[in-house]
Parts: structure tokens; sequence; C-alpha cells
């Protein structure tokens, strides 16, 4: 995240910024610094760029519409975290794992996936796939080289890029119950 922001800082106008997903929004909306809190369109105002930090599971439910994006040639640029799957898929020790898929095996449910872990996907070919930008990146300094890319080509009136950002699923913890921020305080 410290490296798309370095990335967007110097950007004018400020790009807008969009973030889903439970970790991904939570660490965006900490360490991404959002500039403009609204925006508009109309005739006469040049196209914002628009960064729209996605995990993987949330662009699941948003995915096609990359081809939207290119039809019509919008500056977005699609960044996806991806660890593979919901919270990073399942992080159980495998002595845990084991032990749920012969509980699930005795129950007859051998043949589920685990639900929260996803195959391995390839998030920049989808946006290819549709004639827009697809770039990945593995490493840290791969990621500074292909945010530049894709900046550029959607500032440039190419159209939208998406930047799939493999992630250590085993990396970090969970988020979702962001209780350090919301926990509950007594009224007495």
């Amino acid at each position: 995240m410290g490296a798309l922001d370095a990335a967007l800082a110097p950007l004018l106008p400020a790009p807008v910024l969009v973030s889903e997903g439970a970790n991904t929004m939570d660490m965006a909306r900490l360490i991404l610094t959002a500039k403009a809190g609204t925006s508009r369109t109309s005739t006469g105002v040049p196209p914002r760029l628009v960064v729209a930090v996605e995990g993987d599971s949330a662009f699941g439910f948003s995915g096609m519409e990359c081809e939207t994006m290119v039809r019509y040639r919008l500056p977005i640029l699609v960044v996806v975290m991806n660890n593979g799957g919901i919270y990073g898929g399942d992080r159980r020790a495998a002595e845990l794992q084991g032990a749920a898929a012969t509980g699930a095996h005795q129950a007859g449910f051998a043949a589920d996936p685990i639900p929260t872990a996803f195959a391995p996907t390839r998030y920049n070919d989808l946006m290819a796939s549709f004639g827009g930008m697809g770039l990945r990146a593995t490493s840290l300094p791969e990621l500074r080289e292909r945010l530049g890319q894709g900046i550029a080509h959607c500032l440039s009136g190419q159209g939208p890029a998406l930047l799939d950002v493999v992630l250590d699923p085993m990396a970090g913890v969970e988020s979702g119950n962001v209780h350090a921020f919301n926990a509950p305080q007594s009224k007495l």
C-alpha cells in the first residue's frame, strides 16, 4: 500500500480512490492518502484517474465490470490484492486442515472445496481479455514498475488497467472485526 500511495502522491488532479474488501478496505483507509473527498463529471472537465483497490474476494463481485471499463475507455486503475482467498484462504496448520478434510469426508462433503480458498487466479488476464492493460506484480520492485505503467496507460486515454498484486497468503492477520478501532466503550 505504501508503494501505491507513493505512486499516486504526485498526481494532479488527485485520483479518486475506491477501496473494497475487508482487509484491503481497512488497510487502504489507513494508508492511502485521499486528497479529494468529492468528484464530479461534466463537460469540459478532464477525466480524473480512478484507482480501485480491491481484495481478490471483493473483486469477484464486480470483476466483469472490466468489460464496461474497456468499452468506455475509462481511466481506471484496478489494483487487486491477490492473497488467494478470503483472508488468505485456509491458513490453518496442516494438521487442522487434514482434520477438517477428514471430518468433511466423514460427513459426506469430501468433494466440497474450502470455501475461503480460491483457485490460483491471474486477474490481470481478465482485463487483458477485454482489451485493457493487464499487469502482474510478485515483488516490490515489480509493483513499483507496474504501478507506473498502469497509471501512464490510464492517463494516456488508452483505457483501464488492472494490476494483480500477488501476496503471500500466510502474511498478515485477519482484521475482519476491527476491534482495535471499534472497541465497545462503557457508557457508565
